[in-house]
């Protein structure tokens, strides 16, 4: 529970890889239907051509290989089924979380692959049709069909390049369902986390004498507090009330890089300097191994000479306030 929590506060979701998916029957294929096209043109070809065909065919079973490796992460279309609540929330003792789908997926500057599950008596088929098609046509077939038996899952996938977390921007998390057993510390330990978001939060009961499920909404505590990416926690600058405002920012996924430009309404010390550029960095850009952050305090000098940099070039931490440089 605790590290599901830890996802959601630092706003991303974890891509499985397949082998670690709970269907043992995932990625299976069959080639038969394109071992038989191949052969029924071959007649014609000379031994050179047959021999392209042939490593044709051996690309495409290393291809299906490789894409193997991706990353798959599950979603479904049905919030209220009381079986996946049984399985996939610790006997309802966990929750239920709601995206905005278009900006889960926009958040990502790379490829995402999605698209919803196919549920068939037999596994999908290969064929020389699927060759000249795009790398999405075969990772459906390879990541988007399973038995008939798992239809009830209404499953919509994820593929990504690699398992591992992939962040998002905070707010495609639109609500969260708490489970008819969860814990209420849990449930509030959840809404402290996420205060200022603007997510929304149901309870689900059951419907008397009936095998349904409904939703209650669950007010927010926290709902009066600053919203959220604009306020210097209070852990940072205590009782002290210091705005911000992220005025730009761009994150390279292939190099892991991310960089900012942020207003502030006031001055801040180096300490605390530090400690909400590790702050930013968790909560936007979590995944960057090197990171560039830009300070201003007067909106008229933005993007101009910077009142304050910080950045993390290969594991070194670099900080600057004016004339004074420091360097971990």
């Amino acid at each position: 529970m605790e590290r599901d929590i830890k996802s959601l506060e630092e706003n991303y979701f974890w891509s499985s890889s397949i082998d670690a998916l709970n269907d043992p029957w995932e990625t299976i294929v069959k080639s038969d239907k394109f071992q038989k096209q191949s052969k029924s043109i071959g007649w014609f070809l000379n031994q050179k051509r047959k021999g392209a065909l042939s490593k044709v065919h051996d690309a495409l079973m290393n291809l299906l290989e490789a894409l193997k490796k991706a990353g798959i992460y599950s979603l479904s279309g049905n919030a209220m089924d009381e079986i996946l609540w049984a399985h996939y929330a610790n006997g309802h003792k966990g929750f239920c979380i709601e995206y905005d789908l278009d900006k889960l997926l926009n958040s990502y500057s790379g490829t995402f692959f999605s698209f919803p599950i196919i549920y068939t008596k037999n596994p999908p088929n290969i064929e020389l049709s699927d060759i000249p098609s795009k790398n999405q046509e075969l990772i459906k077939k390879l990541a988007g069909y399973k038995s008939q038996r798992w239809n009830y899952e209404q499953e919509y996938r994820i593929t990504t390049n690699f398992s591992g977390p992939y962040y998002y921007e905070f707010d495609a998390l639109k609500s969260i369902y708490f489970g008819l057993r969860m814990e209420n510390d849990f449930k509030d330990l959840i809404m402290k986390k996420l205060k200022g978001r603007g997510i929304k939060y149901y309870q689900v009961e059951q419907v008397e004498k009936s095998y349904k499920l409904k939703i209650k909404p669950v007010i927010d505590p926290y709902l009066k507090e600053p919203k959220y990416l604009t306020q210097i926690p209070k852990s940072i600058v205590g009782n002290n009330k210091i705005g911000f405002k992220i005025v730009k920012k761009n994150y390279a996924e292939i190099i892991k890089r991310g960089d900012m430009e942020v207003l502030l309404n006031s001055e801040i010390s180096q300490k605390e300097l530090i400690e909400f550029s590790e702050y930013l960095k968790l909560n936007i850009f979590g995944s960057a191994k090197n990171f560039f952050i830009r300070y201003y305090l007067d909106e008229q000098e933005v993007f101009g000479v910077a009142w304050a940099v910080y950045s993390i070039i290969n594991d070194k931490v670099n900080y600057h306030i004016n004339d004074i440089t420091n360097k971990n």
